[in-house]
């Protein structure tokens, strides 16, 4: 008997996931500000979800940390493919909607590019801790960034920071730690 109360009440536990990255329930990031995808429609982060999100900020002329960390999305995605993949664009002066379009359709087909204006995205960038600035004038300007990649649960909640260099691999993990946990 006492071994099957033990086994009910462990069975109404919440589950514990286990992490490989950081872990940021805690810090309550969250978001008021609308985006629009590339297509047209919009978008907000912090809306439940049916899939657990992949979201990066950055920008599409990025030499190095963005087209780094997509690729590393992309080979994530292709282990597990209800994955949404989203990258929120840090530089909405040059990122317009058919260039983020066709900048995440290079990763895959159905990776989400996401925009507003740039009073908005600063307010993003501050809402989520995301740093950000302008580096150089004219045409060829480069933005030091960020990098960190964040994944958010089916709730719409940021649960885990990833680190710029991370593994496919490992992210996959903390995905997977996200698909299975239970409500």
């Amino acid at each position: 008997m006492k071994w099957l109360l033990i086994l009910l009440l462990t069975a109404c536990q919440p589950s514990s996931v286990q992490f490989l990255n950081s872990n940021i329930l805690g810090q309550g990031l969250k978001t008021e500000v609308p985006l629009r995808t590339a297509d047209g429609q919009f978008l907000q982060l912090n809306a439940p979800n049916a899939d657990v999100t992949a979201v990066f900020f950055g920008f599409t002329m990025c030499p190095e940390i963005c087209p780094t960390t997509m690729g590393n999305l992309k080979i994530v995605k292709q282990q597990l493919p209800n994955l949404r993949v989203i990258l929120v664009t840090l530089d909405p002066e040059r990122d317009i909607a058919a260039v983020l379009k066709q900048y995440t359709a290079a990763f895959g087909n159905d990776f989400i590019g996401a925009y507003t204006d740039l009073p908005s995205t600063q307010i993003m960038a501050k809402d989520l801790g995301i740093r950000f600035e302008k580096v150089g004038t004219g045409a060829f300007y480069m933005l030091n960034h960020s990098a960190n990649l964040y994944l958010i649960d089916k709730q719409g909640r940021f649960r885990v920071s990833i680190p710029y260099g991370t593994k496919p691999d490992a992210i996959a993990h903390d995905v997977r730690q996200l698909i299975n946990e239970r409500p």
